[in-house]
């Protein structure tokens, strides 16, 4: 008998040293031969990143010229077209001008951008001019730093009219026209802003004016807009078209 139940213990042994031995860990996902370690968490790559974005930056240039006195001037501007399906608001932007082989030659920031609300469609424009002592020459590029999100505000656009570009007598051109507030409240703060292109459909520069007299419901008030600088010769004829746009101020925090 006390043999019998010595056998039957002995087999309970090697049964169980059998079955720890042939036991294996899961496998993992990575272990899979199709699989590789990144297949857990799958990481957008940086074109994929840029392509959700809901705008794309469709031109940028800088142009610069000897000041009077010495120095340069350098004028930039940078256009994005919203590629989205809703508004988008757009504020105050920055970016890096750098030479042609990506030395860093200016950090520019709080570059005023028109107008700062637009559909799905169409186009802003940042753009600004600036002083530098050194030249950063015709194959200066840009680098933008943009902070653009959808719009929780609406896009309003007041009607214009009369509008043309014309030279100034000393130099450089302005822009002369009409607005209406079409809505129904007064309007305080009415910003007015003309894009200039040339023959090839490339953006020029922004005049600008803001009208800070009150533009009551249903008024027409006539406006003139300016450039802060533009090349010396620039003139009218430059222009081969423009666009006007006239909206009020909104801020979206």
């Amino acid at each position: 008998m006390k043999k019998t139940i010595a056998l039957l213990l002995s087999l309970c042994i090697v049964f169980t040293l059998c079955a720890c031995g042939s036991k294996t860990d899961a496998p993992k996902p990575s272990d899979s031969p199709n699989s590789s370690p990144t297949d857990e968490l799958s990481l957008p790559t940086s074109e994929e990143a840029q392509a959700t974005e809901p705008y794309e930056v469709t031109y940028s240039a800088a142009n610069s010229w000897a000041a009077v006195g010495g120095g340069f001037w350098v004028q930039t501007i940078i256009e994005v077209t919203n590629t989205g399906s809703e508004p988008l608001y757009l504020s105050a932007g920055s970016y890096d001008l750098e030479s042609a082989d990506g030395t860093l030659l200016e950090a520019r920031s709080l570059v005023s951008v028109y107008p700062d609300v637009i559909n799905p469609g169409e186009k802003a424009y940042y753009n600004e001019a600036f002083t530098t002592q050194s030249d950063p020459g015709a194959d200066a590029g840009i680098v933008p730093h943009l902070s653009i999100q959808r719009a929780t505000v609406g896009v309003i656009r007041y009607p214009v009219s009369e509008v043309s570009i014309r030279d100034k007598q000393y130099g450089g051109v302005e822009a002369i026209g009409r607005v209406t507030n079409d809505g129904e409240t007064n309007e305080s703060m009415l910003y007015v802003a003309v894009v200039m292109f040339d023959a090839s459909d490339k953006p020029l520069g922004v005049l600008f004016t803001i009208l800070t007299d009150e533009v009551a419901a249903g008024e027409t008030v006539g406006f003139t807009a300016n450039a802060l600088v533009l090349p010396d010769d620039f003139q009218a004829a430059s222009v081969a078209r423009f666009e006007t746009y006239a909206y009020p101020l909104q801020m979206q925090f």
